[in-house]
């Protein structure tokens, strides 16, 4: 996990692909989740599966949600061969300037991320309550998730700043899943 950090702090590149985003995620994001796990006393196979495609929805969505400050500073996280695709260039992603094309690379991104979020939810009924508390950072990825689509996949939407949501939604969202041992 440190590892993956200091080499994204101190040799930053921009993802190629979207495997190469999920293998970032996984370095660091699902790697909080199995120690966090391990301090709970948490000790299962499930656990871990479903940690590790969290990690992978929260840790893609925390990189989405920080586009506008890592643009800022010249940096990107949108895989370079989507925006290829896409046709955007990365000045473009800088710029904060926003097009269709930028809309669809958020778009396969925010997919992505959401297809992990589904694997590991799918996975709650299998868990001890300790772990789906652990989990419950899944809640905030998917209030995230929902909201760019609400904002049509523009991750420069000033709406977003905030996680997209009100600190009551998120809150009554937490505790409504905690409740039922879900994320």
């Amino acid at each position: 996990m440190l590892d993956a950090r200091e080499q994204d702090v101190l040799q930053h590149q921009t993802p190629l692909t979207i495997q190469d985003l999920e293998s970032y995620a996984e370095d660091t994001a699902s790697q909080l989740l199995y120690l966090q796990l391990a301090a709970a006393g948490v000790v299962s196979r499930d656990a871990d599966h479903a940690a590790s495609h969290l990690g992978k929805a929260i840790g893609i969505s925390l990189l989405l949600r920080g586009t506008p400050y890592q643009a800022s500073k010249r940096r990107s996280y949108m895989p370079v061969e989507l925006c290829s695709q896409h046709n955007v260039p990365q000045e473009d992603i800088y710029r904060g300037k926003v097009t269709e094309g930028l809309c669809d690379v958020t778009l396969a991104v925010a997919s992505a991320a959401m297809g992990h979020l589904t694997e590991a939810r799918q996975l709650a009924s299998k868990l001890a309550p300790a772990a789906s508390h652990v989990m419950q950072q899944g809640t905030l990825a998917g209030l995230y998730l929902d909201a760019v689509e609400k904002k049509g996949f523009n991750v420069f939407d000033p709406g977003l700043a905030d996680g997209g949501v009100s600190p009551l939604k998120r809150v009554l969202a937490l505790k409504w899943n905690m409740m039922r041992n879900t994320f």
